[in-house]
Protein backbone atom coordinates (compact mmCIF):
# COMPACT_ATOMS: atom_id res chain seq x y z
CA UNK A 1 0.00 0.00 0.00
CA UNK A 2 1.11 3.39 -0.83
CA UNK A 3 1.99 6.03 2.00
CA UNK A 4 -0.19 8.46 1.72
CA UNK A 5 -1.54 11.25 3.97
CA UNK A 6 -4.76 12.23 2.68
CA UNK A 7 -6.35 15.48 3.77
CA UNK A 8 -10.87 16.33 3.74
CA UNK A 9 -12.12 19.81 5.00
CA UNK A 10 -15.54 20.70 5.78
CA UNK A 11 -16.07 23.78 7.90
CA UNK A 12 -13.76 23.91 10.87
CA UNK A 13 -12.70 20.13 10.65
CA UNK A 14 -9.69 18.29 8.74
CA UNK A 15 -9.85 14.48 7.92
CA UNK A 16 -6.37 12.86 7.21
CA UNK A 17 -6.87 9.97 6.27
CA UNK A 18 -3.21 7.57 6.84
CA UNK A 19 -2.44 4.98 4.45
CA UNK A 20 0.85 2.18 4.65
CA UNK A 21 3.47 2.22 6.76
CA UNK A 22 3.55 5.02 9.40
CA UNK A 23 7.48 5.98 9.80
CA UNK A 24 9.01 9.25 9.84
CA UNK A 25 8.43 9.79 5.82
CA UNK A 26 4.62 9.77 6.25
CA UNK A 27 4.87 11.64 9.94
CA UNK A 28 7.09 14.76 7.86
CA UNK A 29 3.62 14.46 5.80
CA UNK A 30 1.33 14.59 8.23
CA UNK A 31 3.14 17.02 10.49
CA UNK A 32 3.36 19.75 7.74
CA UNK A 33 -0.87 18.74 7.21
CA UNK A 34 -1.49 18.87 10.33
CA UNK A 35 0.37 22.58 10.60
CA UNK A 36 -1.33 23.41 8.07
CA UNK A 37 -5.13 23.36 9.44
CA UNK A 38 -3.55 24.62 12.79
CA UNK A 39 -2.89 27.94 11.17
CA UNK A 40 -6.46 27.98 9.52
CA UNK A 41 -7.90 27.55 12.57
CA UNK A 42 -9.19 24.16 12.70
CA UNK A 43 -11.35 23.04 15.45
CA UNK A 44 -10.56 19.54 14.83
CA UNK A 45 -8.01 17.11 13.46
CA UNK A 46 -9.42 13.74 12.89
CA UNK A 47 -6.57 11.57 11.68
CA UNK A 48 -8.41 7.69 10.16
CA UNK A 49 -5.94 5.77 11.07
CA UNK A 50 -7.92 2.53 9.42
CA UNK A 51 -5.31 1.92 6.31
CA UNK A 52 -2.23 2.55 8.55
CA UNK A 53 -0.41 -0.99 8.29
CA UNK A 54 2.18 -0.10 10.74
CA UNK A 55 3.34 2.19 13.19
CA UNK A 56 7.17 3.03 14.19
CA UNK A 57 8.08 3.71 17.72
CA UNK A 58 9.61 7.10 16.15
CA UNK A 59 6.59 7.81 14.40
CA UNK A 60 4.44 6.79 17.25
CA UNK A 61 6.14 9.48 19.60
CA UNK A 62 5.27 12.36 16.21
CA UNK A 63 2.04 11.22 16.74
CA UNK A 64 1.75 12.04 20.63
CA UNK A 65 3.87 15.18 20.02
CA UNK A 66 1.65 16.83 17.32
CA UNK A 67 -1.44 15.82 20.04
CA UNK A 68 0.02 18.37 22.40
CA UNK A 69 1.37 21.04 20.16
CA UNK A 70 -2.32 20.79 18.51
CA UNK A 71 -3.93 21.23 21.92
CA UNK A 72 -1.71 23.84 23.02
CA UNK A 73 -2.81 26.09 19.62
CA UNK A 74 -7.26 24.92 20.73
CA UNK A 75 -7.36 22.39 18.26
CA UNK A 76 -8.44 18.59 19.26
CA UNK A 77 -6.23 15.98 17.15
CA UNK A 78 -8.34 12.23 17.49
CA UNK A 79 -7.19 9.37 15.73
CA UNK A 80 -9.94 6.64 15.02
CA UNK A 81 -10.29 3.93 13.54
CA UNK A 82 -6.62 2.54 15.18
CA UNK A 83 -5.88 -0.95 14.92
CA UNK A 84 -5.99 -2.63 18.86
CA UNK A 85 -1.95 -3.18 18.95
CA UNK A 86 -1.54 0.39 17.77
CA UNK A 87 -4.03 1.77 20.32
CA UNK A 88 -2.52 -0.75 22.98
CA UNK A 89 0.97 0.87 21.98
CA UNK A 90 -0.45 4.74 22.18
CA UNK A 91 -1.65 4.27 25.36
CA UNK A 92 1.73 2.75 26.70
CA UNK A 93 3.29 6.06 25.51
CA UNK A 94 1.02 8.28 26.57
Amino acid sequence: MKKEVVVQRMDDVGVMSLGGVCNMDLVQELEKRCQEEILRKAKYILLDCQNMTSLSPTAMRCLLSKTSEAEKAGTTLVLYHLKPDHAKLLRQRA
